[in-house]
């Protein structure tokens, strides 16, 4: 076989020269645009092969010649070499989040050089929208989110006839609310692929309130749905945890199953296909320690429909929270679920950290009754902490 480079002004021209020199039934093998050699205009740049085989008395005859078959060898390690450099600067679904993080972390640090220029954010700002600020501050939103809510109102056109008192506080928090609850990302409802269940992996910190979660997800869902529910427990570090996660099964009335590899989580849904949802409770793990991600890494290698939903108490410290975002999104989430609502007033954390990692919200753990106090997340429910209506 011949390989052989051709070059012109057109891919219609260098096509024409590839079939001139090899007939119709060449191969293209590349195709690329390069400078011309005067630097003016680009070539087309095309690689081709003459045909592998021939025809004789209706028969095909391959040919055998080994230089070209080196020539064509040399020729695809060279085109993977440049695939495999290629792949190193795409950027996975994995990795996104982290960029999106980087980003607004340079957002921050632009807008402490612009308070420190300009003389602060309240500077000319109008009573009724600094208190606005003032209260949303309280609440742990970030100066992002500020910033870009204040100047919002600022562009507000309000008439005296709106306010009797001529204060305009209530509007200006409506149009806050509004703006708010626009940028507040809901999970969309699980739904099941035709023919298979919808398999939702629980995964988190040690003691975020996972498991009673996950009980609580599986009782809404079989008793308020009627949803066929299978619980399934990869959990072989912390003593008893599947036990529990057995006799809970057995009073809620759905299916559970055991597993201490992720391979067998394929088996299992062969033995209950029939379930609608599958419910993945896994141990906790300290985001500092990378190499505990592996049997999890191992989850989402499988060819299956799994979705990841991180667990985290509103009730730990932003930073905190951030690093094990971070630490998690290995994984590709799907959302993020936080339990001990009722415990925190800091409503501003959950959504600077939603937006900083654009994802969605799913549902809030609000107390610890099973399965009463878990509740779908809303748009609503956000705001309504936030700006207290």
């Amino acid at each position: 076989m011949n390989v052989k480079t051709f070059e012109a002004f057109s891919m219609k021209d260098a096509v024409a020269a590839v079939r001139r020199e090899f007939g119709p039934d060449a191969v293209i093998l590349n195709s690329k645009e390069k400078i011309a050699a005067d630097g003016k205009g680009k070539l087309i740049q095309v690689t081709a092969a003459a045909p592998t085989s021939t025809r004789k008395g209706g028969s095909v005859i391959n040919e055998r010649n080994d230089d070209d078959l080196r020539e064509v060898v040399e020729y695809i390690k060279s085109v993977e070499k440049r695939m495999d450099g290629m792949l190193t600067t795409i950027a996975t679904r994995e990795n996104l989040q982290a960029v999106e993080s980087g980003m607004e972390e340079l957002k921050s640090l632009v807008l402490e050089t612009l308070r420190q220029k300009c003389g602060g954010i309240q500077e000319g700002m109008k009573e009724p929208i600094q208190r606005i600020y003032h209260a949303l501050k309280t609440t742990g939103l970030d100066d992002v989110h500020l910033v870009a809510l204040c100047r919002h109102l600022e562009n507000v056109k309000v008439r005296e006839s709106q306010d009797a008192d001529g204060d305009f506080y209530e509007i200006y928090r409506e149009e806050a609310a509004k703006w708010l609850l626009k940028r507040v990302k809901i999970a969309p409802l699980w739904t099941e692929v035709a023919g298979a269940p919808v398999i939702q992996v629980f995964v988190g910190t040690t003691g975020v309130g996972k498991s009673s979660s996950v009980v609580k997800l599986a009782s809404h869902l079989s008793r308020k749905q009627k949803r066929k529910v299978l619980l399934v427990s990869f959990d072989n570090v912390r003593l008893a945890a599947s036990e529990q996660m057995r006799v809970y099964a057995k009073v809620l009335g759905v299916e559970f199953e055991q597993i201490e590899d992720a391979m067998d989580l394929s088996s299992i849904l062969s033995r209950h296909s029939y379930v609608d949802v599958v419910l993945v409770d896994t141990a906790g793990r300290s985001p500092k320690r990378s190499q505990k991600m592996e049997d999890l890494l191992a989850l989402k290698s499988l060819n299956l429909p799994l979705e990841f939903h991180l667990v985290m108490p509103a009730t730990e410290k932003e930073e905190q929270l951030d690093r094990t975002i971070r630490a998690f999104s290995r994984l590709g989430l799907s959302s993020l679920i936080f339990t001990k609502l009722d415990e925190t007033w800091s409503y501003g954390e959950l959504f600077n950290l939603m937006n900083r990692w654009s994802l969605p919200l799913s549902y809030f753990g609000i107390g610890q009754n099973v399965p009463e106090d878990l509740e779908r997340a809303t748009r609503e429910r956000v705001v309504e902490r936030l700006v207290g209506m």
